[in-house]
């Protein structure tokens, strides 16, 4: 527990993990609690130069150098970042890259302080607004902290590995159930049949995925038939779905369930 009159004094090494040393009411304290270093060796070894604030993932170990050997971090390739780099490390060398840092000399004047900046889909780099994609990650990566075309800085914190969304295709099959699904994706609306061609679906948009059309031919009196026929239909534009050549349900009710990629 730290006491309002504790005062914090610093940091010292312990076999390599950090340990924090308080003064309290003059007596030097060593909490017992250690933490990994902010900073660790890295070796370069891509090809070419990363420049300070390249973000990294880490992709070995070299024992001859005593280093992680880094890569630059990519949101559309999987490879979200472990590290920042703090220092430009050419091809080759070692250098010093941290789990949190501010790095200065940046140029964030479209941005504003206290801006959230996120792990770019430009490999090493950082971007403004979350990316998008099936197979990207999205991940926080840092605040700015100072406005400026030549003197801006960030905060980095890629270490906390703040993962705030997936893409889809990085979601294994069959791992999301009906039940999961959060209500007002999957929309249901039934409407009436008729010639095969375009019919009415209200709210569907061509950046919808199309689940079930089911027919329900009310023609027989009490009976009613249920065909499915989803393999007729398309979304050919909003609000319309389409099945040229394919069915007359003209009296029959059509039962069309979509997923809402769009709201």
């Amino acid at each position: 527990m730290v006491l309002p009159t504790q005062r914090l004094e610093g940091s010292v090494a312990v076999d390599g993990l950090k340990a924090k040393k308080f003064y309290l009411n003059g007596t030097e304290i060593t909490t017992d609690m250690l933490l990994p270093p902010e900073e660790v060796t890295v070796l370069n070894n891509t090809g070419g130069s990363l420049a300070a604030g390249t973000l990294v993932y880490i992709a070995g170990y070299n024992s001859t150098a005593g280093a992680y050997i880094v890569a630059p971090a990519d949101a559309d390739g999987r490879l979200i970042a472990d590290l920042v780099l703090t220092e430009t490390i050419a091809d080759g060398d070692t250098g010093v890259a941290a789990r949190e840092a501010v790095v200065t000399g940046l140029n964030t004047n479209s941005l504003n302080v206290g801006d959230l900046v996120y792990l770019s889909k430009s490999a090493g780099g950082y971007t403004a607004s979350a990316p998008t994609g099936a197979d990207v990650v999205q991940q926080i990566v840092g605040t700015v902290t100072a406005k400026s075309s030549t003197a801006g800085a960030i905060k980095f914190f890629p270490g906390d590995k703040k993962i705030i969304a997936i893409g889809s295709s990085l979601i294994e099959d069959g791992a999301v159930t009906f039940p999961k699904v959060a209500a007002g994706v999957i929309k249901t609306t039934v409407i009436a049949g008729g010639s095969a061609g375009n019919h009415t679906v209200t709210g569907i948009a061509t950046g919808d995925q199309l689940v079930a059309v089911i027919q329900f031919d009310i023609s027989t009196g009490s009976v009613v038939n249920v065909a499915d026929l989803t393999s007729q239909f398309t979304i050919s534009a909003a609000n319309t779905i389409n099945n040229t050549g394919g069915s007359d349900t003209t009296g029959d009710k059509l039962m069309v369930i979509y997923q809402d990629r769009t709201a």
